[in-house]
């Protein structure tokens, strides 16, 4: 091959651009545990996101139940749009997905839904093609089989050859169908609970099943749980700002426009199209008027709290000694039946609480 030769080929086919955002690579992610309102979110936001009257993708992994969802998304739409239910409803486009979830047959799925039409695709599998039936994990298991012959002893030495042999075609080629995906896209992730070593429990549902390239595609990635309004359990609550456990950088600009301890809404991906559209629009006044709610897990910070967090730093001075994080005083807190949460998240009401009961402990010793 005539390197050079190619180079000009290639070079032929490049254009220079500006810096322009395009209005089709909105991707949101979503993650929360089951039952919090994922897929009725996933769904608004598809809504809202797709062209009008173009069709809306939905890639079901959940065993079929995703119709559900849209039924309830549609009604909500057909109540803020002012037009019949049907007309949403109609223009979703469903491939229901079982065992085996292999991650090509997501990339298939995806493939089929962009050239049927669709202006957005919901993914409402990306787990189960990670840890569920014939999903990547899986098929590690298999090859991990295949190359120690069964033998336990050797399992540990073939872990990451196994791994380098079916990452690269079956999960990693997911990451790269959605990376390169031609229209916008919602991507839903089930949480996971992590063992905590201080407080010898599970932590709350705050971080995607799987973290492995496919939530980095997104332009902002937010939790989904639910919450008792009234005595009523209300799902589809988000928070994209200071999300536990999650690392995607999201630009500031989006951050203001998405919700924060709020139910997602039409009105929010709506401002976030215009954004991606033009960036240069004015952001406050697109802002969808709400009043936050600090949730008791919520990290959101306020100057009330900021004080009160300052104020037992500053009390357990000698308890965390030269250490510049909250570790040895949550210890301090467990230990002493205080409270078993990170001091971030807790609330205003909360804090107050715990200061009172370390003054109490601490003028005793």
């Amino acid at each position: 091959m005539n390197w050079q030769k190619e180079m000009s080929k290639f070079k032929g086919e490049l254009l220079i651009e500006t810096a322009n955002i395009k209005p089709m690579c909105i991707k949101i992610g979503l993650f929360g545990e089951i039952g919090s309102g994922k897929s009725t979110s996933a769904a608004i936001t598809a809504i809202a996101l797709a062209d009008e009257k173009s069709p809306i993708g939905f890639i079901d992994g959940e065993a079929s139940r995703g119709p559900i969802a849209v039924d309830l998304a549609c009604e909500l739409a057909a109540n803020y749009y002012g037009k019949p239910k049907d007309s949403f409803k109609s223009r979703f486009k469903f491939i229901h997905i079982g065992p085996p979830f292999h991650p090509l047959r997501v990339v298939a799925a995806g493939n089929l839904l962009v050239e049927s039409g669709c202006s957005v695709i919901i993914y409402d599998i990306l787990t189960q093609a990670w840890d569920s039936a014939g999903g990547y994990l899986d098929l590690k298991e298999e090859k991990i089989d295949e190359m120690t012959g069964g033998r336990e002893e050797l399992r540990d030495r073939y872990l990451q050859a196994a791994a380098a042999h079916v990452k690269p075609f079956t999960h990693t080629k997911l990451v790269h169908h959605v990376e390169q995906l031609g229209v916008n896209a919602v991507l839903v992730f089930q949480a996971k609970r992590k063992w905590n070593p201080t407080t010898k429990k599970l932590s709350d549902y705050d971080t995607p099943i799987q973290e492995s390239g496919i939530t980095r595609t997104a332009i902002a990635v937010g939790r989904v749980y639910a919450k008792d309004e009234n005595g009523f359990a209300q799902g589809g609550f988000c928070q994209f700002v200071g999300v536990p456990g999650c690392t995607k950088y999201t630009h500031p600009a989006l951050l203001k426009l998405l919700p924060n301890d709020e139910q997602l809404s039409f009105k929010h991906i709506e401002a976030v199209k215009k954004w991606v559209q033009n960036p240069n629009f004015d952001v406050a006044q697109e802002k969808p008027a709400s009043t936050p709610q600090v949730q008791p897990e919520s990290p959101v910070m306020n100057d009330e709290k900021k004080q009160l967090m300052a104020k037992l730093w500053k009390m357990c001075a000698n308890i965390r000694g030269p250490e510049k994080n909250w570790l040895k005083v949550e210890e301090f807190l467990v230990k002493n039946k205080i409270t078993d949460k990170k001091v971030v998240n807790l609330t205003v009401e909360e804090l107050k609480v715990v200061i009172d009961k370390t003054d109490i402990i601490l003028n005793e010793n």
